[in-house]
């Protein structure tokens, strides 16, 4: 069963697990270089910087 980031946020799994898990699985299924890696990492501390806006208003 595949949790999503704001489920994962909502149990307060902490940014980097989160982050961690997402982009390894994207490295895994793409075979991505360290480059894109750090392009998700940013990209998913974005997204969970906007759902804990969303969530704590």
């Amino acid at each position: 069963k595949k949790l999503s980031a704001v489920t994962m946020i909502n149990e307060q799994v902490p940014v980097e697990e989160i982050t961690r898990i997402f982009c390894t699985q994207r490295q895994q299924a793409f075979e991505l270089h360290s480059l894109s890696v750090k392009k998700c990492v940013l990209g998913v501390q974005v997204l969970l910087s906007r759902v804990v806006l969303l969530k704590d208003p």
